[in-house]
């Protein structure tokens, strides 16, 4: 057999599997990397029955030696080595699947979508009394809020400045709060609109 034929029968056959499965693991990877949808992107789309909201809450009014950071308050001192272990410092944790009957008031989401998010650049120290995450029907995190963080003044005296969006302190909005207000028991969403509205230190 001479030099073309091995070439046509062989060497060209080859390098079209070659090429095929390179093109296939390549429609693969990018599949597998593909950016989940946004919460804006859902928001807007009408798209609430694959969300699912996990809130993790503890009453600001309660004293601890120290700010907690949100670690502390999801996971306590000792993170936890199984996924159903619970360390955390929240009173407790809230689960609400998307398209269930109790998200009848979910369109109060669209209020946390069109929120101008601003980074704030000065933040003194964190202190986790609430965190809530949104995910999505894969069980991704598309956007998670922590409050609040602090930022201490010439008198040394501390006002809240931020809260963490996604991981990064932007400026805080009432509407962190208002978002998951209709989820709380009565008393504890009572005690958090009080604690926002009355507190002296949310700065005004």
């Amino acid at each position: 057999m001479n030099l073309k034929k091995i070439i046509y029968f062989f060497i060209l056959p080859l390098l079209a599997i070659i090429i095929a499965i390179s093109v296939v693991v390549g429609i693969n990877i990018m599949n597998s990397k593909k950016t989940p949808i946004s919460f804006s992107e859902y928001i807007k789309q009408g798209e609430y029955g694959g969300l699912r909201l996990t809130i993790y809450y503890m009453r600001p009014t309660t004293s601890t030696p120290a700010p907690v950071s949100i670690d502390e308050l999801l996971y306590g001192n000792n993170p936890p080595k199984k996924k159903n272990e619970i360390y955390g410092w929240y009173d407790y944790k809230i689960i609400l699947e998307g398209g269930s009957n109790d998200h009848e008031n979910f369109e109060i989401l669209k209020q946390l979508a069109d929120l101008d998010i601003i980074p704030v650049e000065n933040v003194s120290y964190t202190n986790a009394r609430i965190y809530y995450v949104f995910e999505n029907e894969k069980g991704q995190k598309i956007y998670d809020v922590a409050m609040w963080g602090y930022l201490t003044n010439s008198n040394n005296s501390a006002y809240v400045n931020s809260v963490y969006v996604n991981g990064i302190a932007v400026e805080w909005n009432d509407t962190f709060c208002e978002v998951i207000m209709p989820f709380l028991p009565g008393k504890d969403a009572r005690i958090l609109e009080r604690y926002v509205t009355e507190h002296p230190g949310f700065k005004r």
